[in-house]
């Protein structure tokens, strides 16, 4: 932000050098260079799909202009670097768009053959016959920034509008205090650096200040205080199916019947006789009474106007004008399921055309964690007719930077071990029900494998300044994403979700689905056919999503919810990930925990329609891929899902979710009673949820691996191995590092495969040799369990 007389200096530097710049006009003519951009990241596409510096015409007079053998150039020694063709014709008042590129013009689009440097040059305007009408010196300029003429003839850097009226820069609103959690009310002060007729307007509603009724001229201070005692307004909206802002069909929800917590929301802007600024957000949380409970929380306000989610034509959030004009239509069927996506409503739109901009602001512990305008989409399949929707946010520089750099999950670890700390995008997922928080749940068992998944935090949303419910923030499956992780280029990473390609080429998708086609119709158990899929398909990534999703017994899974990647690119020493081999995406496990004692392994054999699953179980007719799958399954039921580990889980998840997740139920969920009581209710049904998942894991073990030797026809045991610890060292079983308690670890494992067991001795001790059932000075055992056995590792410490 500029003080006023520094901005007033710079207007009249402005002039002045316009003023040089414009006494380079010689010869009077209608045509006229209205704006230049030498920056161009995101503004303007060509029809190469680039975005190439472009320069604007513009024809101020009242008749056509036919610019054949006109000149335009970047330097003084060549006038005609580019001419006009013949029959080029602006009519009046009309603009056009030159694209500074060396790509050949089309039949639509005009190329001149150089480009633009953003450090600042020349762009020279000619008559055919090489008489001079405009002399234009660029300044560097930002990325989307651009230069443009105002009154005059007087350039100024200003916002992007190509095709459209110039628009000059006004600098938005100050505020004395930053968005933030406050002990007590207190006057916030909006001032301005702009020249003495700018005016500020602000609401205090979430609404746009520019167009809204609820606008109000900025006088001396604005009283920051708790807004929740007031009437609820975005809540209101509920479900109605004859009107087009019914933000549901088919669930019977109703909007809250109790007041709702809520921030204070301040958007302003400055206005002038030239226009107006860019609207700034700030949110404030008052903790005098009710908002206290957020300070220690990880809080989302995010502010939009509100026809960004709510209008009838452009709202994402609502069925829209188009539902109502398809349910009058002849082609409306009443008995469609309401959950098929192609339901023809706003919020089942996708694509760039229903991304809206929103400004987001993170608290962590009432600090800012971030504070970034970012874009937003409705995330989601089926889920999207949810009246508690999820978002998309994603960063571009149109919004105001093109990345996020944050470090939003504090112990989100690429698979170098350093921590990620930039981000293209990230989702919210509402938890409107207890079962939306068994993702996070699962994925928190098994994160830091070999699976691709995606880190999660849990974080309560404030909407336009309402209460919004419990949401988890959780990372958005992209090519950037990959690259984050895996440390190769995004530019050459390929994904399918959903059995739709989400990066990369199509052609992947067919190739994928053929390949997997193929041989899980081939016999797998033949040595030549096994070595083709592993050179295709990662083997340890393949296992570990089906064991996972097995163990935890996923209901609406292997046929849906299914993605893998791969990287396309040249080998990368050093990186094991950059061996073009498809690996397993594993997400959205809401369904999951339920019924310890279904028989999962028969099951996914019935429901094994799909390529993918019948390529997983034609594999595990092979000997050696059968012994892996058998060990590694086994490593999950004793380690990853070990009653200790979940026991630690479910009395964080009781401790730190309890309120919030009967709150949120509560406000998603209609209660006829009162509030007091609806939140008793939803937080009984999460204990009782809670107290099911630790009986699901109680009984899980036993039951699976039951299920496993029948599906599998093991002819073996279930043999217990329980191992001693009397030192400091740590032990490996297989793939896993158990967890001990009291120097003991216990462990299921069949008797039909060996396992592998290593002593791993601490910088301080060493290994002094197995005891008990098993004597070996070997650091590194195999043995085949025939029966309970007990072993203890002894370790020695070292005097330093």
């Amino acid at each position: 932000m500029k003080p006023l007389k520094t901005m007033i200096n710079y207007f009249n530097f402005i002039v002045i050098f316009s003023f040089f710049s414009t006494v380079f006009s010689k010869q009077k003519s209608d045509v006229e260079i209205n704006e230049i951009c030498s920056n161009n990241k995101n503004i303007l596409k060509d029809a190469y799909g680039n975005y190439s510096d472009w320069i604007e015409l513009f024809n101020s007079g009242n008749n056509k202009i036919d610019l054949s053998g006109y000149g335009l150039s970047d330097t003084n020694n060549n006038l005609f670097k580019f001419t006009f063709l013949e029959n080029t014709i602006i009519e009046p008042g009309e603009f056009l768009i030159l694209f500074c590129s060396k790509d050949n013009s089309t039949s639509n689009e005009i190329h001149t053959g150089f480009s633009l440097s953003n450090k600042g040059e020349i762009i020279i305007l000619t008559s055919p016959e090489g008489e001079l009408i405009e002399k234009i010196e660029i300044p560097p300029l930002e990325e989307d920034e651009t230069y443009g003429k105002f009154y005059n003839n007087t350039f100024m850097k200003m916002i992007p509008t190509p095709g459209g009226n110039n628009k000059i820069w006004i600098d938005p609103p100050l505020f004395s205090q930053n968005s933030g959690f406050y002990e007590n009310e207190f006057m916030l002060f909006l001032s301005s650096s702009e020249k003495d007729d700018t005016e500020i307007y602000y609401t205090i509603d979430g609404s746009n200040p520019i167009n809204s009724n609820t606008s109000k001229l900025y006088k001396d201070s604005i009283l920051i205080y708790d807004r929740s005692g007031e009437p609820n307004i975005y809540s209101e909206y509920e479900e109605n199916e004859d009107s087009p802002f019914s933000i549901t069909r088919g669930v019977r929800y109703r909007k809250p019947n109790y007041l709702l917590d809520k921030s204070m929301v301040i958007r302003a802007v400055a206005k002038n006789e030239f226009g107006h600024s860019k609207i700034i957000e700030k949110t404030y949380f008052i903790t005098t009474e009710n908002l206290l409970k957020y300070k220690d929380l990880t809080v989302i306000s995010l502010v939009t106007n509100p026809d960004n989610l709510f209008d009838a034509e452009k709202g994402i959030y609502v069925t829209g004008n188009q539902f109502i004009e398809w349910k009058n239509s002849d082609k409306f069927n009443p008995k469609k399921n309401v959950w098929d996506k192609d339901n023809k409503c706003n919020y089942f739109m996708r694509g760039s055309e229903w991304e809206r901009e929103a400004s987001v602001t993170i608290f962590e512990k009432g600090a800012i964690l971030l504070e970034q305008n970012l874009g937003i989409r409705i995330k989601g399949s089926s889920t999207r007719n949810t009246p508690s929707k999820s978002f998309n946010l994603i960063a571009r520089k149109k919004y105001g930077k093109s990345t996020i750099k944050c470090r939003i999950f504090e112990n989100n670890y690429d698979k170098r071990g350093k921590i990620i700390e930039e981000y293209k995008s990230f989702s919210l997922r509402h938890v409107n029900l207890e079962s939306r928080l068994r993702d996070k749940f699962t994925t928190d068992l098994f994160r830091h494998r070999n699976l691709t998944t995606a880190e999660m935090r849990i974080s309560v949303l404030f909407l336009n300044g309402e209460y919004w419910g419990m949401y988890i923030i959780t990372e958005h499956f992209t090519n950037f994403f990959i690259e984050s992780h895996y440390n190769i280029p995004k530019e050459n990473v390929s994904m399918m979700k959903q059995f739709t390609m989400e990066e990369g080429p199509e052609t992947e998708y067919k190739n994928f689905m053929d390949f997997a086609y193929e041989y899980a119709n081939k016999d797998l158990t033949e040595s030549g056919n096994y070595l083709e899929v592993f050179k295709k398909v990662d083997f340890i990534s393949l296992m570990e999503h089906y064991a996972s999703g097995i163990y935890i017994g996923i209901e609406d899974w292997p046929g849906y919810n299914f993605g893998v990647w791969r990287y396309m690119g040249s080998k990368i020493e050093g990186n094991d990930f950059s061996d073009g081999k498809w690996r397993l995406i594993t997400y959205d496990l809401d369904k999951t925990l339920f019924n310890s004692s279904n028989d999962d392994w028969i099951h996914m054999h019935i429901r094994s329609y799909g390529t993918p699953p019948k390529l997983f179980i034609s594999l595990l007719k092979n000997k050696h891929f059968k012994k892996k799958f058998v060990n590694l399954y086994c490593d999950y039921a004793n380690g990853l899902m070990s009653m200790d580990k979940i026991n630690k889980l479910i009395d964080n998840y009781r401790e730190n979710c309890t309120e919030l997740i009967a709150n949120s139920q509560l406000r998603w969920n209609y209660y006829d009673g009162s509030k007091l009581e609806g939140y008793a209710y939803n937080k009984q049904k999460y204990l009782n949820a809670l107290d099911n998942i630790y009986n699901f894991f109680n009984e899980r073990t036993i039951y699976t691996l039951q299920h496993m030797i029948k599906y599998l026809n093991l002819t073996g045991e279930i043999c217990e191995l329980t191992i001693l610890k009397n030192g400091n060292g740590t032990i490996q079983v297989n793939s896993i590092i158990p967890d001990f308690y009291n120097g003991k670890w216990k462990g299921k494992y069949m008797s039909d495969y060996p396992i592998t067991i290593a002593a791993l001795a601490s910088e301080n001790s060493s290994f002094k040799g197995w005891s008990k059932d098993i004597v070996s000075n070997e650091e590194i055992i195999t043995i085949i369990l025939e029966k309970d056995i007990t072993i203890q590792a002894n370790f020695e410490n070292i005097q330093l």
